[in-house]
């Protein structure tokens, strides 16, 4: 959880604690947090983060094993826009976000002021060219994958006819395929958006991946 806080740094903020504008200043104003606290996760030592390799380019997969933490972080990336209040639905046990990567918009910047001081400029425009760089929204949003370790839809493992441990290694399987689609999706067909069809093309990725087969 540390190492995504100094990438998304409202991840400090405590949704039952701070209200919607703090976390517009900390998301569109890349203003960092006053403390740095992580207290409100309980931070599984099995949760993981990884960069995975798709059709469409790395995608950051985070994996959360505690389910209150999986709320908790989704509130706190929603806040800015949605408020706090955000109540996540028990089958709910994924999410795709498009968030904003402010070490991207300081990595180009600070990029942009060193090649400006090699040549010779003293006084480069930062203001001109932060607005260039961020009227460019690839240039800073991510999609980011975030699963949670639990049964697929909240679905007991005795109505998959299979062991708990069992189903939960396929219910993670199903969530990592099932968002990762909607991800390459989105990407290489940006205006062809209809709910259904996509869940469907989803789960059927999701349920091949883990069984094989989809019926």
């Amino acid at each position: 959880m540390e190492k995504l806080a100094e990438i998304w740094p409202q991840l400090y903020l405590n949704p039952d604690q701070a209200d919607q504008e703090q976390f517009r200043k900390t998301v569109l104003n890349g203003e960092e947090p006053d403390i740095k606290d992580l207290s409100h996760f309980h931070c599984d030592p099995l949760d993981s983060e990884e960069m995975t390799e798709t059709p469409v380019g790395f995608i950051r997969v985070v994996t959360l094993h505690n389910r209150k933490d999986y709320e908790t972080l989704i509130r706190c990336m929603m806040a800015a826009k949605e408020g706090t209040d955000r109540k996540i639905p028990r089958t709910q046990g994924a999410s795709m976000l498009n968030v904003f990567n402010w070490q991207k918009i300081h990595r180009h910047m600070d990029q942009y002021v060193q090649e400006e001081l090699a040549k010779g400029n003293t006084d480069p425009d930062t203001a001109e060219e932060f607005r260039r760089f961020t009227s460019i929204k690839e240039n800073y949003i991510e999609q980011l994958a975030v699963l949670s370790w639990g049964p697929y839809s909240n679905i007991p493992a005795e109505k998959m006819g299979c062991t708990e441990e069992e189903w939960l290694v396929l219910s993670d399987t199903i969530r990592r395929y099932h968002e990762l689609t909607h991800v390459i999706c989105r990407r290489l067909y940006p205006d062809k958006t209809e709910p259904i069809r996509d869940e469907l093309i989803a789960d059927a990725i999701g349920l091949y991946a883990a069984y094989g087969s989809f019926e």
